[in-house]
């Protein structure tokens, strides 16, 4: 049995109950009322089972009050200059995975060892530069939550809407980093997530109750644009995991599910990549896994989920762990299957009409992905961005590809290539997490973006 899905990794829709009865800690209150101080103070993480002590702050902000509608978020003020560093949204992909997988498996300040009693600092962390918000987005992902299933967002234009409303209720609470630089960032179905949030921001900054100094987006092994990412066959074919005639024949029910997304029949697109790739069913396992026996589809060198991936969900369930993040009774959702059937129309749609809008708005934009991926290949990304019609696009195609190495020049992180505010980087030796699989590149690819120096300077 399999109920993957982008992110998923393969678990049954868990929702782990709690075993306390502390209350959940609601901002909006106090953030329209004018009680910032209070609010601050009342959001401070304290007394996490962890060996390092690190500033954070967790709650629920409410971002439709008709359905109480609830967005959790875990912020992290930079770790070396909290008042001037640029802040960093960080959106999970799945769609309805925990940006808690960013912040304990990828680059938050913690990790979690396999016996789940205490996190431990990692020293390769982005808030080292950066602050740092995670938020569980759309409602229904983690710890969010709607008391009516009409609250659930349905495709990326509800994503925009709430997020927006998010957005000016965390800068209002810290008002004080409203004028820092900020970058929303992502990965796999983030790839949606990002550019959606990221137009909703631009299109919307004169309206905005707190102006917010936007300034570009970054995003790895993001599902960009469906209808030019579905050739999985081709790769899996190319790296042996299949033979030519299976990559025939997931070759031909991405041509057809290809021919339903032009014609608008994006549910039914999702349902035949869904039986072939995506495998989101209780009753029967993807065309993929049953041919290569693959449970994880994010790094063809593991065919099953690394044991610390998943640690972080045991963690979260402890007592300790939920008074100190104000959870309270809230339930944490591993795959919530109400808010994802919600996704099925939206998830064969692109985003690529708001990538355009940054692009051409001047916003600075990074796409990467980690050569091992399966799930989303970079000869897909490659693809997408080919096809992708945009001012600079004909220059794209003759633009060259070039190395990416570390600032020593001894280790070769990648390939990048570039023209104007637009960045692809391929990273060596990762997968579709490639803050996971390759810790120090992935650092120093943000930090090259966000600090707008090499190798991302023209």
């Amino acid at each position: 049995m399999s109920t993957f899905h982008f992110q998923a990794f393969y678990f049954d829709p868990v929702l782990f109950t709690p075993t306390f009865a502390d209350e959940a800690l609601f901002l909006t209150p106090l953030i329209l009322s004018g009680q910032l101080e209070e609010a601050k103070a009342l959001s401070e993480v304290c007394a996490l089972p962890a060996d390092v002590e690190v500033p954070s702050y967790a709650g629920f902000i409410t971002v439709n009050a008709e359905f109480n509608s609830n967005l959790f978020f875990w912020f992290v003020p930079s770790l070396t200059d909290p008042k001037n560093a640029p802040v960093l949204l960080w959106l999970q992909g799945g769609p309805f995975a925990s940006s808690l997988l960013g912040f304990f498996v990828e680059h938050g300040p913690y990790s979690v060892p396999s016996d789940f009693t205490e996190a431990t600092f990692r020293p390769m962390t982005w808030t080292n530069r950066y602050s740092v918000l995670y938020v569980d987005q759309p409602v229904g992902t983690g710890f969010s939550f709607t008391d009516d299933e009409a609250g659930y967002s349905r495709n990326l234009t509800d994503v925009g809407r709430d997020m927006l409303e998010f957005l000016q209720q965390f800068f209002t609470l810290f008002d004080d980093l409203a004028q820092n630089e900020f970058y929303i960032t992502g990965e796999s179905y983030g790839g949606k997530y990002v550019p959606a949030v990221g137009a909703a921001v631009h299109k919307n900054a004169a309206l905005m109750r707190v102006k917010i100094n936007f300034r570009g987006i970054a995003y790895g092994n993001g599902f960009t644009d469906p209808v030019n990412m579905l050739e999985v066959g081709e790769f899996a074919y190319a790296t042996g995991l299949i033979d030519r005639t299976a990559a025939d024949y997931m070759k031909n029910v991405a041509a057809e599910s290809r021919e339903h997304i032009r014609a608008g029949r994006t549910e039914l697109a999702f349902h035949n990549m869904n039986h072939l790739f995506i495998g989101h069913t209780k009753t029967r396992d993807s065309f993929f896994k049953n041919i290569t026996g693959f449970e994880y589809v994010y790094n063809y060198l593991h065919n099953k989920v690394p044991k610390d991936v998943r640690n972080y969900h045991h963690f979260v369930a402890m007592p300790a762990v939920r008074r100190a993040i104000h959870v309270g009774q809230r339930n944490f959702s591993i795959a919530r299957e109400a808010a994802f059937t919600n996704f099925f129309e939206d998830f064969m749609r692109s985003a690529v009409p708001q990538l355009t809008i940054l692009l051409e708005n001047g916003y600075r934009v990074l796409v990467y992905s980690g050569q091992l991926d399966i799930a989303v290949p970079t000869t897909n990304t490659e693809n997408f961005l080919s096809k992708m019609s945009w001012s600079g696009a004909g220059r794209w195609a003759r633009a060259p590809q070039h190395q990416w190495r570390s600032a020593d020049g001894h280790i070769l992180y990648g390939y990048k290539k570039t023209v104007d505010n637009l960045h692809f980087v391929v990273v060596r030796n990762s997968g579709h997490l490639v803050p996971y699989d390759t810790p120090q590149a992935a650092f120093s690819l943000i930090t090259a973006f966000v600090d707008a120096r090499k190798p991302f300077d023209g």
